[in-house]
C-alpha cells in the first residue's frame, strides 16, 4: 500500500511472521527508551526505505505507526534487513484516506 505522508510517497508495512515475508521487533522493551527508537529486522522482497511506515498491532490498544529512520540491507541473503524505527502515533490518530494520502500529522 502506497501512502502519502508529509508529501513524500512511502510504503506502509505491517508486523508479520510469514516465511520470507517477516518483520519483527526482537526486543520490544526498547520501546521504553527515552528516544523511542526501536531495532527491527526482517525478510521482505521489497526492502523498506528510510521514511517508510510500519503498523505495529498492540494487544490492548490500537495499532501504533512507526517510521523507518535507518535501514541496512544485507548482501546474503538479499531479502534480509536490519532497521531502526521511531514511534509516531497511534494509527487511530492518523487518517489514511481512500486515495492513500495520510492526514493528521
Amino acid at each position: 500500500m502506497e501512502v502519502i505522508f508529509k508529501k513524500i510517497t512511502r510504503r506502509k508495512y505491517e508486523i508479520c511472521s510469514e516465511w520470507g515475508n517477516r518483520i519483527s521487533i526482537p526486543d520490544w522493551s526498547q520501546s521504553q527508551s527515552k528516544t523511542g527508537i526501536i531495532d527491527v529486522n526482517g525478510h521482505q522482497s521489497i526492502i523498506p526505505r528510510k521514511g517508510d511506515l510500519l503498523s505495529i498491532p498492540m494487544q490492548k490498544t490500537e495499532a501504533i505507526i512507526a517510521e523507518f529512520i535507518e535501514v541496512n540491507r544485507c548482501v546474503d541473503p538479499m531479502d534480509m534487513f536490519f532497521a531502526k524505527i521511531k514511534l509516531i502515533d497511534y494509527e487511530k490518530n492518523l487518517t489514511i484516506t481512500a486515495c492513500g494520502q495520510k492526514e493528521g500529522v
